[in-house]
């Protein structure tokens, strides 16, 4: 499988787990509203969240999101390691730059230092998978 498609692969791989996080355990969310009638979400729901805790519900998504842009990103504009890195950095950019949003009032939710935090860590581990993969693509 080719470079590109690999962070193709990882970014939707992201988009879905966050979107299914948000689905069956954060019943506000503009995503969940639309499943919110069906019965067998509504049991799945009631089932596992008293299993997951604050971390997965709340910041996890963010390293999802983040994560998901910087592969993304890779996958478009990708050619050598200092774009990756370019890539990985807007990715942490745009977290942060939601968090102030949010913290202005601009849009809804919480801003939290902690999710800065995740937004760091996915850019560092899509920048880290990306540099291994180079390695190894080099031999």
């Amino acid at each position: 499988m080719s470079k590109k498609s690999v962070n193709v692969l990882l970014s939707v791989l992201s988009l879905v787990a966050g979107g299914a996080f948000y689905v069956l355990f954060r019943a506000d969310s503009y995503i969940a509203k639309a499943f919110n009638g069906m019965c067998s979400i509504l049991y799945l729901r009631e089932k596992l969240h008293p299993h997951f805790s604050d971390f997965l519900n709340f910041y996890f998504l963010d390293f999802l999101w983040g994560f998901s842009l910087a592969c993304a990103l890779i996958a478009l504009f990708d050619s050598e390691i200092k774009e990756r890195a370019t890539c990985c950095s807007v990715s942490l950019l745009c977290g942060i730059a939601w968090e102030v949003l949010q913290y202005e009032g601009f849009v809804g939710g919480t801003a939290d230092f902690l999710d800065v935090i995740m937004y760091l860590l996915a850019a560092l581990f899509a920048f880290i998978i990306n540099i291994k993969e180079k390695t190894h693509e080099k031999h």
